[in-house]
C-alpha cells in the first residue's frame, strides 16, 4: 500500500534537510581552507612548500565535493559567507576578511562550478592576492573577475553597482585630464581637421587683425583717441627678420 502523501512530503523534506547538512557542511570546510590559503599566499612566494600544501588540500576538497555535486553557491555577506542559508565562516577584521573583500565592490554570490581544477583554483587565489594588495580603488575584485572570465568560477553583482562604478572612474579620469567638454551636440561627432603642409615653407604668419594691433602697439604707446592706426592708413610690410613659420588649418 502506498504512503499517504503527507508521509512523502514528510520524508522528502528529511532528505532536503540532510543534504543542506551536508553542503553547509561542506561549504565550510571549504570556505575556511581558501580563507587560510589566501592568508598563507600573502606571506609566502606562490612556489613556497607552505602554499602547494594549502593550495593541494583545497583542490581536494573542491574535487571530494563536485563528486556528489555539480555547484557550490555561496552568498557574500559583509563580513561573512554563506550556505543554502547558514554562515558557514565569519571574519570581522576588515583589513584580512576575505568576505569583506569581496563585499565591497557589490559582490553579492560567488559560485563554483564542477571542473573546477588546481590551475584554475590556483589563478583564481592569485587573483585574490593580487588584487588584494593594490592600493585604494585600483582593489576591485569584480572588475578583475570580468577581465579574467573564468570557466567554473563565477560571480553575481548587481548591475547597476558597476554601472555607477563605471560612471565615477569615468568622471575621474574627465577631471584628472581636466579637457573641456565639447557641446552636446557634437559630443558624438568625428571631426577631421587637415594641415596644409605646403605653407610650412611660406615663411609667414597669418594674423587676425585683432592680433595686429596687439602686436603693433604696446600699453601707453597707441594712436590717440579718433586717430586711425597705421593699419588703417597704409599696407601692411612684411617683417624682413628672422624667417617665420605657419601652418594653415582647414575643415575637411
Amino acid at each position: 500500500m502506498p504512503s499517504p502523501p503527507s508521509a512523502t512530503r514528510s520524508r522528502g523534506d528529511d532528505d532536503l534537510v540532510l543534504t543542506d547538512r551536508e553542503v553547509v557542511r561542506r561549504a565550510e570546510d571549504i570556505l575556511n581552507t581558501m580563507a587560510n590559503t589566501v592568508s598563507a599566499m600573502k606571506l609566502f612566494p606562490s612556489d613556497h612548500s607552505t602554499v602547494k600544501n594549502f593550495v593541494g588540500l583545497l583542490s581536494g576538497k573542491f574535487d571530494d565535493y563536485f563528486k556528489t555535486y555539480s555547484r557550490l553557491e555561496v552568498g557574500v555577506e559583509e563580513y561573512s559567507f554563506t550556505c543554502a542559508g547558514q554562515v558557514v565562516y565569519t571574519d570581522e577584521m576588515t583589513i584580512k576578511s576575505l568576505p569583506f573583500f569581496f563585499f565591497k565592490d557589490g559582490t553579492q554570490i560567488l559560485y563554483f562550478y564542477r571542473g573546477l581544477d588546481r590551475r584554475e583554483l590556483f589563478d583564481f587565489l592569485e587573483l585574490i592576492k593580487s588584487v588584494s594588495q593594490k592600493p585604494g580603488d585600483d582593489n576591485d575584485i569584480v572588475a578583475a573577475l570580468w577581465e579574467t572570465d573564468f570557466s567554473n568560477i563565477q560571480y553575481y553583482a548587481p548591475d547597476e553597482f558597476l554601472e555607477n562604478q563605471i560612471l565615477a572612474e569615468k568622471r575621474e579620469v574627465q577631471a584628472d585630464k581636466d579637457l573641456p567638454e565639447l557641446p552636446s551636440d557634437l559630443a558624438h561627432e568625428t571631426l577631421e581637421v587637415k594641415v596644409d603642409l605646403a605653407k610650412f615653407s611660406q615663411g609667414r604668419i597669418e594674423l587676425r587683425p585683432e592680433d595686429r594691433e596687439k602686436f603693433r602697439w604696446s600699453p601707453g604707446t597707441g594712436p590717440e583717441e579718433g586717430e586711425p592706426s597705421p593699419a588703417d592708413s597704409a599696407p601692411e610690410e612684411a617683417p624682413s627678420a628672422a624667417p617665420e613659420v605657419s601652418a594653415g588649418l582647414t575643415p575637411s
